[in-house]
Parts: structure tokens; C-alpha cells; sequence
């Protein structure tokens, strides 16, 4: 949903979709890195910089410590 809403410019409604997601799937390396994106296309560079390291982290984790960052 959030992808189909940032395709239709409600980056902010994408955002707090994303938001949702992540609270469902916090070890989603991708998740993070759609949120920053997100945050990025409305200049709120702190939060996309935040966003982006948190999914680094989760993506340098090996898979045995984070499984589902591989989907």
C-alpha cells in the first residue's frame, strides 16, 4: 500500500504505512531502506540518514541472526 501511495505523491501517508510495517517486521532490512526513502523525498534528511543506518544494520547482521532481511 505505502508503495502505491508514495506513486501517487502521499509520500506522507507512504511514510506512516512504512512506519506500520516496520512494527510488524523490525529485522526487514528493505523496510528501512523504503522508509528512508521516503523521508528523503520530503527533505527530512535526519530521519532518512536514521532510516538508512538502522537498515544498514539489520543488513550487516548474518542471516543466522536475521532471516528475514533476505526476503
Amino acid at each position: 500500500m505505502g508503495k502505491a501511495q508514495e506513486a501517487m505523491g502521499e509520500i506522507e501517508a507512504a511514510i506512516a504505512n512504512y512506519e506500520k510495517a516496520i512494527k510488524f517486521n523490525r529485522k526487514s532490512s528493505r523496510l528501512y531502506r523504503i522508509l528512508g526513502d521516503g523521508f528523503r523525498q520530503i527533505g527530512a534528511v535526519e530521519k532518512a540518514v536514521n532510516a538508512y543506518e538502522q537498515g544498514i544494520e539489520l543488513g550487516s547482521k548474518p542471516l543466522s541472526q536475521n532471516k528475514r532481511s533476505s526476503r
